[in-house]
C-alpha cells in the first residue's frame, strides 16, 4: 500500500541519491544529476516558495520511501519517479493515481506530464490513467 506525504528537507539526501542514479536521471528534464548543494537549494526553494511545485514522497507500508512525485499548482504539470530498486513493482501507478487525486483536490482540472520519449513504461502508465499524447518536442544538437 502506497501513501503520499509532503516532502521535507530530511528527504533531500534520499532524493539526491535516486536522482543521481542513471536509471532515473536519464529520463528527467535535466538529464544529468545535480550537485548535492544545488539539489539541497532546490529542496529548500520547493518547501518555502508558494509558487513552487507541490512535492511528495511515495511511502510504501512495508518498504518505506519508494518514489517522488509533484504537481505544479499553476501549470498543472505533474511528474513522478521511483527509486531505482523499486522499478517495475507497480508503485509508480499507485503513487501517480494518488498524485492526480491531490492535484484535483487542489483545484486543477487539466494536468499534463512531460515524458521522455524513450521512457516507454512512464508513457504507458500515463496513458493508463487517461493522459493522451498531445505534442512532440524536437531539438537540434547544435
Amino acid at each position: 500500500m502506497i501513501c503520499l506525504r509532503p516532502m521535507t528537507e530530511d528527504d533531500a539526501d534520499l532524493l539526491h541519491n535516486w536522482r543521481s542514479d542513471e536509471r532515473v536521471y536519464r529520463y528527467l528534464k535535466n538529464p544529468k544529476p545535480p550537485a548535492m548543494e544545488e539539489h539541497r537549494a532546490w529542496a529548500i526553494w520547493v518547501l518555502r516558495d508558494k509558487y513552487a511545485p507541490r512535492c511528495f514522497i511515495a511511502d510504501h507500508i512495508e518498504h518505506g520511501p519508494v518514489g517522488f512525485c509533484s504537481f505544479h499548482p499553476e501549470s498543472g504539470e505533474i511528474g513522478i519517479y521511483t527509486a531505482p530498486e523499486h522499478h517495475g513493482k507497480g508503485f509508480a501507478a499507485d503513487a501517480l493515481a494518488l498524485l492526480v487525486e491531490q492535484a484535483r483536490k487542489a483545484g486543477l482540472e487539466k494536468l499534463k506530464a512531460v515524458v521522455h520519449p524513450e521512457n516507454v513504461p512512464a508513457r504507458a502508465l500515463y496513458r493508463k490513467l487517461g493522459f493522451k499524447d498531445k505534442w512532440v518536442t524536437m531539438e537540434t544538437s547544435t
